[in-house]
């Protein structure tokens, strides 16, 4: 069990305006809405407190401040009763609270795609409190005790080796533990059933949009090591390559963008990705670089060595092979020698920049050919 990792703190500084100001959070966009003077919806209940007519922009901290300066109006907002941790998991105390964390933010994650269920799966999941994410939790918890989840090494669902276990904290990376819908059309939680009978814990890292559990399920390992294994020739590296290499084609009298072009200018148009519009100078000479990345790379991923597939496939079971632009190190972004054209899967989002201190037990936040080999191939892998 690791120790509980410190949160991101982010002061505001006076920054919003108030020189004697010493807010802080967490996350970014909660400074952000701490500057938004509209959204300081919440008053003191004293007229004489400056923050009555300032405003406090979220509840909690307008019930801190409630009983911390005006102890004579706390009664309104009553203590609610800590739920204790079950002696069972003392040894798993910070894996508990975290996990629970996360049935939380599934929960809040499920209620705000609320149209995709059926109505009585969203009356349940309104119904759902503190004391029912305390029950979740100890199910789930339950269940990974009998998995030996906690313990390392970890051999995860689909039959790949974790070699230091699942990591339960924030910034755990690549094998951070994740909770993943078996049925995408049906919410995490299910009433009158048993907890874990949607839900399965897997690593972060194949968490992803794609899909590569439901898709192939616990042959996932199986299956991949079929594909690095699979020969390839020459002549279908070429058709790939001079496929790839239109920026569009004409499919039912449209023109749709080819996969290695529309990567290449959701990474030019995003505005966050600064970097590459400073290295290149237009979007020609990026498209340009990455397709001779694609020849260098014989058309396979430079990750798994596994052949990557085009646009045709976005919208099949196969779009986790689709090729896709990684920056190799997050925090440089896409420039010359920091890319590589990699699977789908292989190229989750890297949290790095929102980090605000680095902490050496932070898990790996991105994949390497040796990280992925060890994963698919267990111990017995030899460079």
């Amino acid at each position: 069990m690791l120790k509980r990792r410190r949160s991101n703190v982010i002061f505001c500084h006076g920054k919003c305006g108030d020189k004697t100001c010493n807010f802080k959070a967490e996350y970014k966009n909660k400074v952000k809405e701490h500057f938004d003077k509209k959204k300081r919806l919440h008053k003191c209940l004293v007229v004489s407190c400056k923050y009555h007519t300032k405003g406090l922009c979220r509840r909690k901290d307008l019930i801190v401040h409630i009983r911390n300066q005006h102890p004579e109006l706390a009664s309104m907002f009553p203590q609610k009763k800590r739920l204790g941790l079950p002696k069972r998991f003392v040894k798993h105390r910070s894996d508990f609270y975290f996990i629970k964390k996360m049935v939380r933010n599934c929960t809040s994650h499920d209620l705000l795609n609320k149209k995709r269920w059926e109505g009585e799966h969203v009356d349940y999941l309104r119904t759902l409190n503190d004391e029912s994410f305390h029950i979740i939790t100890a199910a789930i918890v339950d269940y990974l005790i009998a998995k030996r989840a906690f313990s390392a090494p970890f051999t995860d669902c689909t039959g790949g080796y974790i070699e230091n276990g699942l990591i339960f904290r924030t910034h755990g990376g690549l094998f951070k533990a994740s909770l993943d819908r078996k049925n995408n059309t049906l919410p995490h939680f299910l009433p009158s059933i048993p907890v874990m009978s949607n839900l399965n814990v897997i690593p972060l890292a194949l968490n992803d949009a794609t899909e590569p559990v439901n898709t192939h399920g616990s042959n996932l390992v199986a299956v991949l090591r079929t594909k690095q294994r699979e020969y390839v020739s020459q002549s279908t590296i070429k058709a790939r390559i001079e496929y790839e290499s239109k920026k569009y084609r004409y499919i039912k009298d449209t023109y749709t963008g080819m996969t290695l072009y529309v990567c290449c200018k959701s990474i030019w148009t995003n505005k966050k990705y600064t970097f590459c519009r400073g290295d290149f100078k237009d979007l020609t000479e990026f498209h340009t670089y990455a397709l001779g990345l694609l020849k260098r790379q014989k058309c396979k991923c430079a990750t798994s060595d596994i052949l990557m597939l085009g646009a045709r496939h976005t919208y099949t079971k196969k779009r986790m092979y689709k090729l896709s632009i990684d920056a190799i190190d997050a925090t440089k972004g896409h420039v010359r020698g920091n890319m590589q054209i990699v699977c789908q899967f292989l190229n989750p989002t890297c949290r790095d920049k929102d980090k605000t201190h680095h902490d050496p037990t932070d898990g790996p936040s991105r994949w390497t050919q040796i990280l992925f080999n060890t994963w698919l191939w267990g111990p017995t892998w030899v460079q």
